[in-house]
């Protein structure tokens, strides 16, 4: 399951996902293991949001670099940091292919996706110029950490970046085993106050 299919990133689903689940059966029948091995459901969810597999050229060594860099690709957390499409994928394995029945082994240097075939636009979701406000709201948590929970008020204008700046912090603050609640207020409606997912 892909982070953003667990409901703890506020992502919608696409064809990104998928490809993160091919790369988990990747992995699986590269190495013989799963990515995370865990018992319980929640440390697994924490797992795929927030820890790295092992590469499997790690756990075998007989795995070519290039194969191993592929998966773990796949395995990306953020959905743009996978193949930007399954022919992307494709032409890269291919070319992998292709490298050991020429030479009997695939190029260390191998440039995975040197030739980006988009299915359909993929807008970035990277945040920019909010540097300082993530800082303080990070602070923040780290404070609730040190004292107990804390309460984080963000104004302004609808369409301002707010809500991404919050869930820009979604990743850290699982990694650190901590819990994140959103609401929003809207004096406009006729309930102000709205919740949104937590983590």
């Amino acid at each position: 399951m892909a982070p953003e299919q667990t409901g703890r990133m506020n992502r919608g689903c696409g064809f990104a996902s998928d490809l993160y689940g091919l790369g988990g059966t990747l992995y699986l029948l590269l190495t013989g293991r799963p990515p995370f091995l865990y018992d319980d459901p929640l440390e697994l969810i924490h797992a795929h949001l927030a820890r790295e597999p092992v590469a499997p050229a790690v756990l075998r060594s007989e795995i070519p670099d290039p194969l191993s860099r592929l998966v773990l690709k796949l395995l990306s957390k953020e959905p743009e940091e996978r193949y930007s499409s399954a022919t992307s994928l494709r032409d890269d394995l291919l070319a992998l292919r292709d490298q050991m029945k020429e030479r009997g082994q695939m190029d260390p240097a191998f440039r995975l996706e040197s030739i980006k075939v988009p299915d359909s636009p993929r807008l970035p979701t990277k945040l920019y110029g909010r540097a300082h406000d993530r800082e303080s709201l990070l602070g923040c948590f780290e404070g609730s950490v040190a004292i107990g929970p804390r309460v984080a008020v963000i104004e302004g204008a609808s369409g301002s970046g707010k809500s991404t700046l919050v869930d820009s912090l979604r990743g850290e603050i699982a990694a650190a085993g901590g819990y994140l609640a959103r609401g929003v207020c809207d004096p406009r409606r006729e309930i102000p106050m709205g919740f949104g997912s937590a983590v």
